[in-house]
């Protein structure tokens, strides 16, 4: 079935954090459920796959975006230090 090609692409992209594919994708999926929705072509099992594939895409870009998250943090306190803009490195420094 070509919903099962596209959605093994899905995971692929996602894994491989191409994000602008994964929404391509994405909305081609989505285009085609709806387009069969309509004509009740769509069974209780072609269902079930399309929401584990929404919950595994949900569960996976939470965690991308939360790695982002760190990763911008640690950018901006590592500026900070650079700087010398951290009230920490004062601390530091008289410590020593």
């Amino acid at each position: 079935m070509m919903e099962r090609d596209l959605a093994l692409r899905m995971r692929e992209t996602i894994a491989s954090e191409d994000y602008g594919m994964a929404s391509r994708l994405w909305d081609d999926y989505a285009g085609r459920l709806r387009d069969r929705l309509r004509t009740s072509a769509l069974s209780a099992e072609e269902m079930a796959e399309a929401r584990g594939l929404f919950e595994w895409s949900r569960a996976a870009l939470l965690r991308a975006r939360a790695q982002f998250s760190d990763r911008i943090h640690t950018l901006h306190v590592a500026a900070e230090y650079a700087r010398g803009d951290c009230p920490r490195t004062g601390a530091l420094r008289a410590s020593l």
